[in-house]
């Protein structure tokens, strides 16, 4: 059986001009920076610093995989 869980995380997001503040607070909580992409309406989490296709950077714990799906944008 696959099921899809639904995870509920405080984050914090960055532009992506601001990769410097970004690293600190992971670097201070232990958690990892993680890059916001997005091709036509689908969205992902993508674990490092990879400015190509980039909307903006999240820092997430360290339990988190190193690929997040996220929703895809709605048609409206």
């Amino acid at each position: 059986m696959k099921l899809t869980l639904g995870l509920l995380i405080d984050a914090e997001c960055f532009d992506t001009s601001e990769i410097e503040n970004a690293e600190q607070l992971a670097e201070s909580t232990g958690g990892h920076v993680y890059t916001w992409k997005t091709v036509g309406r689908r969205n992902w989490l993508e674990r490092g610093y990879r400015i190509v296709d980039a909307i903006g950077l999240v820092v997430l714990p360290d339990v988190v995989p190193d690929k997040v799906k996220m929703l895809d944008d709605s048609e409206e």
